[in-house]
Order: C-alpha cells, then sequence, then structure tokens
C-alpha cells in the first residue's frame, strides 16, 4: 500500500474550513464567456468576505468587459498540492470600472 499522506484530507470542507481556506493565498481561476459565447479562464488574486468572492480586473484585461456583457461565471481556488479547493458558480457585480489605480489598490503617498 502506498503512502497518500500528500493528498491530505478528502472530502467536502465545513464552513469554517473553507473560510481559512479561502483566508490562505491561493490564486483564482475565473470563468466567464467571450464576447463570442466560448469559456474564457483566467487566473487572478481573490478576497473572499465571507459571502462574496472579489477580483480586480486590470485597465487592459480581457474579462472585465466579458463580465460586464454576461455576468454569469465561475470560480475555482484550489492548492498546489493536496486536495483542498473551493468552486462556485456566480453573478458578478461591478463595483468599480478596471482600472490601475482605484480605491482597492493603496495610492504611493500611503
Amino acid at each position: 500500500m502506498s503512502d497518500e499522506s500528500w493528498r491530505g484530507r478528502v472530502g467536502r470542507l465545513d464552513e469554517a474550513e473553507i473560510s481559512m481556506f479561502l483566508a490562505e493565498a491561493h490564486l483564482a481561476r475565473l470563468a466567464c464567456l467571450d464576447d463570442e459565447g466560448w469559456p474564457h479562464v483566467v487566473p487572478c488574486w481573490q478576497e473572499w468576505d465571507g459571502s462574496s468572492f472579489w477580483v480586480i480586473p486590470r485597465e487592459k484585461s480581457a474579462w472585465a468587459p466579458y463580465l460586464a456583457n454576461d455576468s454569469r461565471c465561475a470560480i475555482s481556488v484550489d492548492e498546489p498540492v493536496g486536495l483542498r479547493k473551493v468552486v462556485a458558480q456566480c453573478t458578478a457585480h461591478m463595483v468599480e470600472e478596471p482600472n490601475t489605480g482605484g480605491r482597492w489598490v493603496p495610492s504611493p503617498s500611503a
């Protein structure tokens, strides 16, 4: 029998485990539909606030206009080693236009 300890815990995460996992620094993969209806998947940083994922598109990101046209999306957050993951189908809400600064990025004088 081989050692499968590398797998970590197998099975569904409970709410506390999900919150702890999403508080860690994990890259997300955001999936949306492009202008022709094809899936478009992009890696991005995410912030989980306990009920919503927050992602920030850069000014020239292709995916921000896709979400503006069709707010249906999915997000996947996993770890490079082990099997912990969170996958969700979502509806995007534009809080701020894509930019290279904005209220989510600290100003240089801060």
